[in-house]
C-alpha cells in the first residue's frame, strides 16, 4: 500500500505550540513502522527544491541536459542529471545484521572512531533503482572532503562576511542532491556537477503588540549566553569553580564595571546539552565484594522504596538543580537534551523530566528543551543540536574542517542527513523533522572541542530585498574549554567568553 504523505511535513512552522518540530509523540515510538518510509518522505520534501535549483543551474548549460526523473531510464550517452538520496557503500560501517548473527559469547569489538576506507563507493538511489556515482567530481577515497568544479548556487548562496571558504562538494549519507553527467556502458554515472536543496525562506518571527510599538533602533541589546558541556556532578574541583565563576559572572558579580554593564545584557542562557556527567559503569564483581557477598549466589533484590544508589546517582541532577536555581531568579534558562543527559539517546531527544529538576521547574523563567530545538530570542530564530548530528557525519570524513561541514548542513537543507542509517532516530513515518523548512537567523551546534564561528549572507527570496544572514557557531564543551558563548540576537554579532582556575 502506498504510503500517505501527511501535509504536516511538507511546510510545518518552526515554533507551532500544537506540534512544535521535535515534540515526539507515542505514534512517533512504534518501531513496527519501517525506517525507508523516513528516505522515502525526506526525497518527496526536498526532491522539488533540488530540482528547482538544477533547472536554474544547468538548463542553459552546454547539450542542454534534462532532468531524467527515474534512474532507470537514463540513457547511456545522453548527458543529463538524476536526483536521488546519496548512500555511502562503506565496509567499515556498522552493519546490525551481521551484528546480529555473531555469536553472543564474542566479546563486541569498540567502536570505530571512523567508517571511512579506501573500499568506499557512493550511489545515488531513488523509488526506481540505484546508481553508483564516479568521475572527477567523486574521489575515490571515499570519507574525504570531495572537492569538484565549484557550483554558481554555492557561491551566491553563501557570500562569507569576513573569512573566505573553499567551496566544499560533500555528498553524505541520506543527503537529497542533484548530479550532472552521463551513464557509461559500464553502468556507471559519470558526475562532473552538483546541485542541493539551498537554504529554504526565512521563518516569519511573530511579535508581541508592545513589541511591535517599538522601533529597531529603539531596542535594548539582547545578548544570549550559549553553554555546553557543563557536565554537573563529576566532582572535579577544578570544574565546579569554574561553573561557580559562570555562575558570578552572568548575576554581574564577577570582575569590574564593563563585566558587569556586559552581564547585565544578557536575557537568557542556553544550556545546550550535557549538563550532567556521564555516570561511571559500575562493577557488579566489585561492588559484590565490597558488600562481603558473591554475586553468583546472591540475587539482588530490588529497593522497595526510591532508587538503589549503586545503579543510579541522583547528584548529577542535584547539583544542577542547585546550580540553575542561582540563576533562574534573574534570568531566563532553555535547557537542551545532549548525550550524557538522562533521556534516551534515540533523536530527536526528548525533554528532561521536570521532576528531576524540581527547583529549577518552579521557575516560570526555565523551560526543557527537546534536541534539537528551535527559539525565538527577539527578532531572530535560533536552531541548535547537542552535536551529535555533526559528529556522526564526520565518522564518514577524514578531514576535520567541522565548521564547513555545518555550512554545508544549511545547503542540503537537512541538519541530521546519517539518521537512521548511524544515527538513532524515530521511524518516523509521516515527516522528516530534520528537514529545514525554514531558514533560521542563528545555527548553533554545541559540544564542541574548540570555539569556530561564520557569518554567512544568502539571498532573499524577494527581489530587490538586502541579503539574508546566519550566524553558524560551534560551541566548545565547557567542561574541556571554559569558554562560553555569547549572541547578539539583533546584530548577530558573537563574543567569546573563558573562565581559568
Amino acid at each position: 500500500m502506498p504510503l500517505r504523505l501527511d501535509s504536516r511535513c511538507l511546510t510545518p512552522p518552526p515554533d507551532d505550540p500544537s506540534r512544535p518540530a521535535f515534540t515526539i509523540d507515542r505514534n512517533d515510538r512504534a518501531y513496527v513502522k519501517q525506517y525507508a518510509n523516513l528516505y522515502w518522505l525526506r526525497l518527496v520534501v526536498l526532491r522539488p527544491r533540488v530540482l528547482k535549483n538544477a533547472k536554474a543551474k544547468w538548463n542553459e548549460a552546454k547539450d542542454s541536459p534534462q532532468h531524467v526523473p527515474r534512474m532507470l531510464d537514463v540513457k547511456a550517452g545522453v548527458q543529463c542529471y538524476i536526483i536521488g538520496t546519496v548512500y555511502m557503500d562503506m565496509p567499515l560501517k556498522p552493519n546490525v545484521l551481521e551484528d546480529l548473527a555473531r555469536e553472543h559469547y564474542i566479546a563486541a569489538p569498540p567502536p570505530r572512531r571512523k567508517f571511512c576506507s579506501v573500499s568506499d563507493e557512493i550511489m545515488l538511489e531513488d523509488e526506481s533503482g540505484r546508481v553508483r556515482l564516479v568521475g572527477p567530481a567523486i574521489e575515490k577515497a571515499a570519507g574525504t572532503f570531495v572537492t569538484g568544479k565549484a557550483s554558481s548556487f554555492s557561491k551566491n548562496a553563501f557570500s562569507c562576511l569576513k573569512e573566505k571558504r573553499p567551496t566544499l562538494i560533500i555528498e553524505r549519507a541520506g543527503t537529497i542532491m542533484a548530479a550532472l553527467g552521463k551513464e557509461l556502458p559500464s553502468g556507471d554515472f559519470h558526475v562532473t556537477d552538483f546541485c542541493y536543496a539551498g537554504l529554504p525562506p526565512p521563518a516569519p518571527i511573530t511579535e508581541d503588540a508592545d513589541a511591535m510599538n517599538v522601533s529597531d533602533e529603539d531596542r535594548p541589546e539582547e545578548w544570549v549566553a550559549i553553554v555546553s558541556g557543563l557536565e554537573m556532578g563529576d566532582g572535579d574541583r577544578t570544574q565546579e569553580m569554574r561553573r561557580e565563576l559562570l555562575v558570578e559572572y552572568l548575576l554581574g558579580e564577577l570582575g569590574g564595571n564593563e563585566h558587569s554593564e556586559e552581564a547585565a545584557k544578557i536575557t537568557r542562557v542556553i544550556l545546550a546539552g550535557n549538563s550532567m556527567a556521564q555516570p561511571e559503569p559500575i562493577d557488579d564483581a566489585a561492588t559484590s565484594q565490597n558488600n562481603g557477598t558473591s554475586s553468583t549466589s546472591t540475587e539482588k533484590k530490588p529497593k522497595r522504596y526510591g532508587y538503589d544508589a549503586s545503579i543510579y546517582s541522583a547528584k548529577p541532577a542535584s547539583a544542577l538543580d542547585a546550580w540553575l536555581e542561582q540563576i533562574l531568579p534573574s534570568m531566563n534558562v532553555d535547557l537542551m537534551s545532549g548525550e550524557s543527559d538522562p533521556v534516551a539517546p534515540t533523536m530527536p531527544q526528548a525533554k528532561l523530566h521536570p521532576a528531576m529538576l524540581p527547583l529549577a521547574s518552579g521557575y516560570e523563567g526555565f523551560k526543557s528543551r527537546t534536541n534539537p530545538s528551535w527559539f525565538q530570542i527577539g527578532r531572530a530564530n535560533f536552531l541548535g543540536t547537542s552535536g551529535q548530528p555533526l559528529d556522526d557525519i564526520f565518522k564518514y570524513l577524514t578531514s576535520e574542517d567541522r565548521l564547513g561541514v555545518a555550512i554545508k548542513t544549511l545547503e542540503w537543507s537537512h541538519i541530521a542527513p546519517t539518521c537512521p542509517d548511524t544515527l538513532w532516530c524515530y521511524p518516523f513515518s509521516d515527516r522528516d523533522p530534520f528537514i529545514l523548512h525554514s531558514t533560521p537567523q542563528v545555527y548553533f551546534i554545541s559540544n564542541q572541542s574548540k570555539f569556530e564561528t561564520q557569518l554567512l549572507e544568502h539571498p532573499s527570496p524577494q527581489a530587490g530585498s538586502e541579503p539574508l544572514r546566519t550566524r553558524v557557531i560551534l560551541v566548545p564543551k565547557f567542561s574541556q574549554t571554559g569558554q562560553v558563548v555569547l549572541v547578539n540576537s539583533r546584530s548577530l554579532e558573537v563574543k567569546l567568553v573563558g573562565f581559568e582556575v
